[in-house]
């Protein structure tokens, strides 16, 4: 079985989250940056538009 994990893109995603002016080690920036592949996307898991 094939894996599709894929490494997150964090300097491209994190410029346009709506969450970028955060500290990294606050929620949800802290649990986004321990995630660093997901699922069939570069996208980081807690990333959301601005």
């Amino acid at each position: 079985m094939e894996s599709n994990d894929k490494e997150v893109y964090f300097g491209l995603y994190c410029k346009t989250c709506k969450n970028e002016a955060l500290p990294e080690s606050e929620e949800p920036c802290n649990s986004c940056l321990e995630e660093p592949v997901n699922t069939d996307s570069h996208r980081p898991v807690n990333w959301e538009k601005k």
